[in-house]
């Protein structure tokens, strides 16, 4: 026989009925008692001081993520005939536009190497020379202006913007005098920048590189442009002087002869002149200036940068 007891239940105590083992218990169908539970009415108050506890867990060291339908893109190969002809040629425009993307990216990389080489800021020279635009204003239908708008391959727009750069970048090369000046044997005998003047024997600036071979040794332009000057300087003797475009102008001095006037147009490694030693010279040479926008750069850097262009 167990005695009373007491159990707390929603924070209170209550008395539990005593039990009598020796009296016999009455059998309860279990279809009554499952009446009487659900017969009982549920208060608000009974479980209005209920608590659920939870044991505490670690979050997940990844955070999830929502789980896509897995959806099988459409195949559109099938036995017609014009959905094999749009597959392959769709096929055929991916790799010629990888292709035309590999080759302009290969000549934007080199230009820029050569270019930077030379010392001067590459798009200080683009800005030198920008394309010209121009023409007779004829105002732009509603299907012209559809034309810049390409949805049916982006990557095809990407390629053009590549393609202008390229464009730049090697008309910029064209106009960067990059070729020896002088034709055949030939030695240096002064470099740019600080030396004894050769005939005060005081430190002064020299402008240029000195080159050194037999009288009348042909003298060439460095790159295409126009003749800017041809004649007499003073300190210079019989001088050319070559404007290139992009802001680059050459410079050759102390000529023996010249073989170009004012205004004529000269392509690279044409025959300008002939060494000599005119002017306030010591002996037989050329001296070869770079001028980038009114200032002096040094040739060096341009004939380093000359031997990478095939």
């Amino acid at each position: 026989r167990v005695g009373a007891a007491e159990v707390a239940v929603h924070g209170a105590t209550q008395p539990v009925e005593e039990l009598d083992h020796d009296r016999p218990v009455e059998p309860v169908e279990l279809t009554d008692r499952l009446d009487i539970l659900d017969a009982r009415p549920l208060t608000a108050t009974e479980y209005a001081e209920s608590r659920v506890l939870m044991a505490p867990v670690i979050r997940d060291a990844i955070p999830r993520k929502a789980r896509h339908k897995l959806v099988k893109d459409a195949d559109i190969k099938s036995d017609v005939e014009i959905d094999t002809a749009l597959q392959n040629l769709l096929t055929s425009q991916d790799t010629v536009l990888a292709n035309a993307e590999s080759t302009t990216l290969d000549r934007i990389d080199k230009a820029r190497a050569i270019l930077t080489a030379t010392g001067i800021d590459i798009d200080t020279i683009l800005k030198a020379n920008p394309f010209g635009k121009g023409g007779v204003f004829v105002a732009a239908q509603d299907d012209d202006l559809k034309l810049d708008n390409d949805v049916t391959n982006p990557r095809l727009s990407g390629l053009k913007s590549r393609m202008a750069e390229a464009e730049a970048l090697d008309q910029a090369m064209l106009s960067t005098p990059l070729g020896l000046p002088v034709s055949g044997n030939h030695y240096r005998t002064s470099m740019f920048g600080t030396r004894k003047d050769p005939f005060t024997k005081r430190p002064a600036h020299h402008g240029g590189i000195d080159f050194g071979a037999y009288r009348n040794a042909p003298i060439i332009a460095t790159a295409p442009g126009k003749v800017k000057f041809s004649g007499r300087r003073s300190g210079y003797g019989k001088v050319v002087e070559i404007d290139h475009g992009h802001g680059f102008m050459t410079r050759y001095a102390h000529l023996n002869k010249t073989f170009v006037k004012r205004g004529q147009v000269v392509k690279k490694g044409e025959k300008v002149g002939g060494m000599g030693s005119t002017g306030r010279s010591t002996s037989t040479h050329l001296h070869y200036e770079i001028h980038f926008q009114g200032r002096a750069y040094d040739p060096d850097k341009f004939l380093k940068a000359g031997y990478y262009v095939q």
